[in-house]
Order: C-alpha cells, then sequence, then structure tokens
C-alpha cells in the first residue's frame, strides 16, 4: 500500500471509528423501556458492545496506518493521531455536560 493511501485511510477510520464509538456507547446509557424483552435487550447490548468494539480498534489500525505513513503524508498523519485524541476527550467531556 502507497503511504499516501495509507494517511487517506486512516483518515477515514478515525471519523467511522468515532461515530462507530459514540453510537455504541450512546446507545447504552438510558433505561429501556418496560415492553422490550430480554432477548430483545440481549440483542441490543450486543450489537452495542459490536459498535463499541469496532469504534475503539479503528483508531488504533488508523494510529498504525498513519505511523506508517508519516514520512510520506506528514500533515495527513498528524491529523490522524490528533482526531484519535480529540475524539474519546470530546465524548467525555460531551458525556460530562
Amino acid at each position: 500500500m502507497k503511504p499516501a493511501t495509507a494517511a487517506n485511510l486512516a483518515l477515514v477510520l478515525v471519523v467511522i471509528g468515532g461515530v462507530l464509538g459514540s453510537y455504541g456507547a450512546l446507545s447504552q446509557l438510558g433505561d429501556p423501556a418496560p415492553w422490550v424483552t430480554a432477548a430483545q435487550l440481549d440483542a441490543m447490548r450486543r450489537r452495542s458492545l459490536l459498535f463499541m468494539l469496532v469504534g475503539m480498534l479503528a483508531p488504533l489500525c488508523s494510529l498504525w496506518l498513519a505511523g506508517y505513513s508519516f514520512h510520506a503524508a506528514r500533515i495527513r498523519a498528524l491529523a490522524a493521531s490528533i482526531l484519535c485524541l480529540v475524539q474519546p476527550v470530546a465524548l467525555f467531556l460531551w458525556m460530562l455536560w
């Protein structure tokens, strides 16, 4: 893979990972409706966990790709690395608010 392509993929993975991780974390907040069955709750929790895990793995892969492509595309690699740090902090601050 060319380093420039890896840098672009790193940026895409950061954004996708942030969205999926945020959805997975925020979908587990709150109480379920009383008419929701236990099987539906289990399915929703498993789906949320899957989204959270993919949302956590995507930025890790993005960091690896950013490190791989740092010499060829420094600005994009740095942008991907900074976004990997900014997204969890922003989610944490939003949840505190």
